[in-house]
């Protein structure tokens, strides 16, 4: 689900120019909401306008290799970026985002713990927009971290720093 986003809007959509009037980060942002809201019919499955727990939990199915009930970090790694390794950043950034309880895997417990944590409302429901909000942030942020570091020098910085 969310990695099919990923790898749309990084396989090329990113060469649109930017207007005048936004900047990069804006520009990239809006990609992002762009991808992120056509990815919303395929979680809201029912179709009834809400992102529920239980569509949640289909991580486990989609990448519980080993089918232990939870999701190790290698797991969620491998299925998430195998058809991308450059993606393997944002994979570790979202694992973490998901392991609520930072043991290193991935369980339903989290999973319903994330659920509320993208729910902002607090109305039990993860309507549209709350999905696309959080998810545009969340990817921009992972994205920009995964720009860093393939675009930071591998050697040494100077002595003294920049």
């Amino acid at each position: 689900m969310i990695s099919l986003c990923l790898v749309l809007f990084f396989t090329g959509t990113l060469a649109a120019p930017t207007t005048h009037t936004q900047s990069p980060l804006q520009h990239f942002k809006s990609i992002v909401r762009r991808q992120v809201t056509a990815l919303w019919p395929t979680v809201d499955t029912d179709g009834d306008g809400h992102f529920e727990v239980n569509d949640m939990h289909h991580i486990l199915g989609d990448y519980d290799a080993d089918h232990d009930q939870k999701v190790s970090e290698q797991e969620f790694i491998a299925r998430f970026a195998h058809n991308e390794p450059d993606l393997n950043v944002i994979a570790q950034g979202l694992f973490f985002e998901f392991d609520m309880n930072r043991d290193g895997f991935i369980t339903v417990s989290d999973l319903d713990l994330y659920y509320q944590k993208i729910d902002t409302n607090d109305n039990g429901h993860v309507e549209k927009e709350e999905f696309v909000h959080y998810f545009t942030e969340i990817f921009t942020i992972l994205y920009v971290i995964q720009l860093n570091q393939t675009t930071t020098p591998s050697s040494a910085a100077a002595p003294g720093g920049r």
